[in-house]
């Protein structure tokens, strides 16, 4: 959203990430660590993606926080 204009031919992309300590990635299964990587992607939506964008256009270091 929104969708892209005709002709456009590309890629596109934002960095998402998952938190985790060291402890929670060894003890963790990894259905559980997969579960935390889908719910980090099903988070990024139209203001992520806003935000991303004007965050590329401000000072370096400052991508959107992980809510």
């Amino acid at each position: 959203m929104p969708p892209l204009s005709n002709g456009f031919s590309g890629s596109a992309y934002v960095l998402i990430s998952v938190a985790l300590t060291a402890g929670e990635l060894e003890e963790g299964s990894h259905e559980a660590i997969i579960e935390k990587i889908k719910e980090a992607k099903n988070s990024v939506n139209s203001d992520y993606v806003t935000a991303y964008m004007e965050a590329l256009d401000g000072p370096q270091g400052t991508l959107p926080p992980k809510e």
